[in-house]
């Protein structure tokens, strides 16, 4: 399991989910529950000061910011996969996390 915990002062984009304002990363993590891949959010937790995100972690596993500024500069059939991985899944029809 991993936990991330943001300081709400670090928020830079924020979303609606189930009528409350919620930090946009929780949003997409909600959203991509459905991909075949995608990190699974276990709970998360609203604290005064902060947001914590408990999630599952997959061995050998690395978070992509953390790989492209590792990697300086990454190849085009690289990139163009990680693009792939983030951007071509499509939801199922009606799906909406937030509105269950």
């Amino acid at each position: 399991m991993a936990i991330k915990q943001e300081a709400r002062t670090r928020v830079s984009s924020w979303d609606t989910c189930r009528g409350q304002k919620v930090p946009a990363e929780l949003r997409y993590l909600l959203d991509g529950q459905y991909v075949p891949g995608v990190i699974k959010l276990l709970e998360f937790y609203e604290r005064e000061d902060s947001f914590i995100y408990v999630m599952e972690r997959f061995n050998n596993s690395m978070d992509l910011y953390d790989f492209i500024s590792k990697e300086k500069k990454l190849s085009e059939a690289l990139a163009r996969d990680f693009y792939c991985q983030v951007f071509c899944s499509k939801p199922p029809p009606s799906y909406s996390p937030c509105l269950r």
